[in-house]
């Protein structure tokens, strides 16, 4: 997406001013390729009105198909906020061009594929603009934030998180930026913080990380263990927070239950926590829209994404010493 693209573009209402809250937010999307086109989508279900901005007149296409009101090539008319959905490659690029913009900003994440451009992003926007990290919204996520928080498990001792797939449909950065993100975001979701890195073992092909299996702890964190993976053909989403007294436990398939497990291996018992039904995507969305409309605070902001990016880094280091 060249930034022509986005160039003029301009803050809804009167002298910036926002809709009123009784009228549909008008949301641009910044590329709608595979994953921009859910973000339409979402966006539309959420009470928004999208217009689809890219370059690319079938990924326009899917954008009304999507729900968009508008798909556009450039950004030349007003809007109540931006969501970037460009490549991660160039979103330090893309956001350059929206400093000036007075409205609610998103950008999807990884923010960027190096820590160094993250903290420029950081230093120039601070909180006004929002990290898209999805799973912080994730139903499984907050619910086991509450089981910690409640001290059924008793201390937790562990927490691991798995994330495997075939191959990655992203070739501008090297899919540990694409999966690993995630993880550490839950770390974040569940800690408040990131622990640092300690031992990792990387898998790479022609030169980009496809897997990592990475060890994470700090003096005030339980031992977060990462696994992520292009390489495998069965695709795997699974979380496990283990604790002296239980283990919760949230796999893709039982999606709509966390299961707690206690006693022994002569009396187990277990216990299901039913999930709110409502996918992450749409509370991530429902969120923004809110963000839009009263100026909410949302998860995940750029000095976050700072921290998330140098802990990539940090695998990706200490696995090429492995």
């Amino acid at each position: 997406m060249s930034l022509s693209t986005i160039r003029g573009a301009y803050p809804c209402g009167v002298n910036g001013e926002p809709r009123p809250s009784d009228e549909r937010p008008v949301i641009a999307v910044l590329g709608t390729g595979r994953w921009g086109v859910n973000l339409v989508r979402e966006f539309t279900a959420a009470g928004a009105s999208v217009v689809a901005v890219d370059p690319d007149s079938d990924a326009r296409r899917r954008a009304l198909g999507a729900g968009a009101g508008v798909a556009t090539a450039r950004l030349d008319r007003s809007v109540d906020a931006v969501v970037v959905s460009t490549p991660a490659s160039i979103h330090e690029q893309t956001l350059g061009e929206l400093t000036t913009l007075d409205v609610p900003v998103a950008c999807e994440k990884p923010l960027a594929p190096s820590s160094a451009a993250a903290e420029r992003i950081a230093a120039e926007w601070g909180d006004r603009l929002v990290v898209f990290h999805v799973w912080r919204h994730h139903p499984a996520v907050t619910t086991m934030a509450g089981v910690i928080a409640s001290g059924d498990l008793g201390p937790v001792t562990a927490i691991r998180s798995t994330r495997t797939n075939w191959t990655s449909p992203r070739f501008d950065v090297d899919p540990i930026w694409t999966l690993a993100p995630h993880d550490l975001s839950i770390a974040l979701a569940l800690f408040g913080t990131v622990p640092d890195v300690v031992a990792a073992s990387t898998e790479t092909i022609g030169g980009r990380v496809v897997a990592a299996l990475a060890h994470l702890e700090s003096d005030d964190t339980p031992t977060f263990v990462l696994d992520v993976s292009t390489r495998e053909p069965e695709r795997t989403r699974r979380l496990v927070v283990s604790g002296t007294d239980g283990v919760a436990v949230w796999t893709e398939r039982r999606p709509g239950i966390v299961r707690i497990a206690r006693g022994t291996d002569t009396d187990p018992l277990s216990e299901d926590i039913p999930l709110d039904p409502t996918s992450a995507l749409r509370r991530q969305a429902d969120a923004f829209v809110e963000r839009v409309r009263n100026g909410t605070t949302m998860p995940s902001t750029p000095a976050d994404a700072v921290t998330i990016a140098t802990r990539v880094e940090q695998i990706i280091r200490l696995g090429a010493t492995t």
